[in-house]
């Protein structure tokens, strides 16, 4: 890895060992959609303010929320937070703090999953996730206003689809005619 990137070879493989097509290209895909670029700053952990503990989230100044194009990390999105020293990684929401330090502040249970100290400095790695990692953060928050709701859409969601190719399996006859 260099800067934050991964670096992909392709090397040349005897015929007979080479995937082709369409399940070759989806491989290849699925591969570039796990190792996206992370941006990566060195950052000093800080204790969490005590309303925000407990809510799944670590707030960073805005001059420190880049991704690896330097774009800015809107307040609210959720990434994947790395530490590169102890190679752990967690889902948190980013917001904003007033300080404008490079720090990150992380409460107790966050800092123990992710293995740092307060008063620290770690090469921290902020990758924005997508929906599926947005649904992962949800489902796993701490945080049961985050929780739940998350937890009874998705059920419903699951529901609603199976309701549906029931309702489609029993039509099918009345279309076939039967």
């Amino acid at each position: 890895m260099v800067e934050g990137y991964h670096i992909f070879a392709f090397i040349s493989l005897p015929e007979s060992t080479k995937e082709t097509g369409y399940r070759a290209h989806v491989k290849i895909r699925m591969e570039l959609l796990k190792q996206k670029p992370m941006s990566t700053k060195k950052l000093t952990v800080h204790e969490m303010a005590h309303e925000d503990r407990w809510r799944n989230m670590a707030r960073v100044p805005g001059a420190h929320r880049n991704n690896s194009a330097g774009k800015h990390i809107r307040r609210g999105t959720i990434c994947e937070v790395t530490i590169q020293e102890t190679g752990k990684r967690t889902l948190l929401a980013i917001r904003g703090c007033p300080v404008k330090d490079a720090i990150i502040m992380l409460d107790s249970p966050t800092r123990i999953e992710l293995g740092v100290k307060t008063e620290n400095s770690y090469e921290i790695g902020l990758r924005p996730v997508g929906w599926l990692g947005y649904c992962r953060w949800a489902w796993n928050a701490d945080d049961p206003a985050y929780r739940l709701p998350a937890q009874i859409s998705l059920i419903s969601l699951f529901l609603g689809i199976v309701g549906l190719v029931l309702g489609f399996l029993s039509l099918w006859p009345l279309i076939h005619g039967k």
